[in-house]
């Protein structure tokens, strides 16, 4: 149980870093190569710096810490967008709403239970997902910007894609023996990939690099490896299954997160995403009690 509380509040904890970012306008793909690279060097100090590359470019899970490092790519940079565009709130449950994907794998994949009461969790929570994608004005004067319905759709099935396919590597390949240096691949990919980003938007926008984009990129790292390090290690722990460590975890996160926005930040949500908002809590109270 330790382990899913370390992830319930390390997880929590990137959506507020991205919800400061807005604050203090600081630029989202600055701090994330930064964030990438603390990571890498986090995961590197883990494994007691003994990363030899010429030894894990012949691992077998080597092409699927390269995929997995541009899929977190992709999936932060919409966190970013959606913490921006809609808010921590709908941003937080549209992402863990995304368990219903790994648990479905779980189930067909790896044999776990399904019964009456966790379909119906499951059924639930694509109501809810629908319920709080919409969004009844944006910031500009009123003026509803269609394509903004679409972010949390695209975290629910990029964020739900890349929980289960981490969840098959955690039953493949991962063990105490290689755990830290297949996060630290990760993350360099992640890096590599975030600097090319970042060049790209330097050069679209003809600016500068901003000082105050390391510290906040750094202090990003430390949440953003303990996510990952700290999930796996309760998917490891054997004292659940993943379809229930998935819910339990996401359920605490998002009720978490939206404190956290109501309380520090004053975000405001609509009565439809509300519902939903309470609604994607029951869903998962059912999934992880089926």
């Amino acid at each position: 149980m330790i382990w899913l509380i370390f992830s319930v509040v390390t997880s929590a904890l990137l959506y507020v870093f991205f919800k400061l970012f807005e604050k203090y306008n600081i630029p989202n793909d600055e701090a994330i190569f930064y964030n990438y690279l603390t990571a890498a060097a986090l995961g590197l100090l883990a494994s007691g710096g003994k990363l030899e590359f010429a030894t894990v470019m012949y691992q077998p899970w080597i092409l699927h810490a390269i995929l997995l490092g541009f899929l977190f790519i992709v999936s932060f940079n919409l966190i970013g967008i959606t913490v921006r565009k809609v808010g921590m709130s709908v941003a937080t449950v549209a992402n863990k709403m995304s368990l219903v994907i790994p648990v479905l794998v779980a189930v067909y994949a790896y044999g776990e239970k399904m019964g009456g009461i966790k379909l119906f969790g499951i059924l639930l929570a694509l109501v809810a997902i629908v319920m709080i994608s919409f969004q009844p004005s944006s910031k500009n004067g009123g003026k509803k910007n269609y394509y903004v319905y679409l972010l949390p759709l695209l975290i629910f099935v990029w964020s739900g894609g890349t929980d289960a396919f981490i969840k098959y590597i955690q039953a493949v390949f991962l063990n105490d023996g290689n755990r830290h240096f297949f996060f630290t691949f990760i993350f360099i990919t992640a890096a590599i990939a975030s600097a090319l980003i970042l060049f790209y938007g330097m050069l679209k926008e003809n600016r500068k690099l901003k000082s105050k984009s390391i510290y906040w990129g750094i202090l990003l790292g430390f949440p953003n490896y303990g996510s990952m390090y700290f999930l796996v290690k309760a998917l490891e722990s054997g004292n659940m299954e993943s379809s229930v460590v998935f819910p339990i975890n996401n359920l605490c996160i998002v009720a978490f997160s939206s404190l956290i926005a109501y309380v520090f930040f004053k975000e405001r949500i609509s009565l439809l995403q509300l519902i939903g908002i309470l609604v994607s809590m029951i869903s998962i109270s059912l999934i992880s009690l089926a």
